[in-house]
């Protein structure tokens, strides 16, 4: 009886840790693809404000290095739609994983460009 009170413990004992050690993982790897989503949306952001080229709507797929590459290798899905009214120039940049199941970052990029859009195409 005391033999079977004592293997209930560790089992219990053993669920417990195995349960940290899976959360434990599934945070880092969030945090990892919040990292790299974080990278992307920077670089993204400085083109954006350093550039005089107006951006169009876009989609580019990076892999873990966060070099550009094809769908079905990618980990990061970039998506920007751009926007100008008012003349302000607005990008929506949103980044995926490829399948677009979970948003890692999203953020709205706005300018006022002096220009008229009818001007710079």
């Amino acid at each position: 009886m005391e033999l079977l009170i004592a293997l209930l413990f560790f089992a219990i004992t053993g669920a417990v840790c195995l349960s940290l050690f899976v959360g434990a993982h599934n945070t880092n790897v969030l945090s990892e693809n919040t990292s790299h989503a974080s990278v992307l949306l920077t670089n993204y952001s400085e083109t954006f404000y350093r550039s005089d080229f107006i951006m169009n709507d876009s989609t580019l797929y990076y892999d873990d290095t966060l070099k550009v590459c094809e769908r079905s290798s990618a980990s990061y899905c970039v998506s920007a739609k751009a926007d100008y009214s008012n003349g302000y120039f607005k990008v929506h940049i949103t980044i995926t994983d490829p399948e677009k199941k979970s948003v890692f970052l999203t953020q709205d990029l706005l300018k006022y460009e002096r220009r008229q859009l009818k001007d710079v195409r």
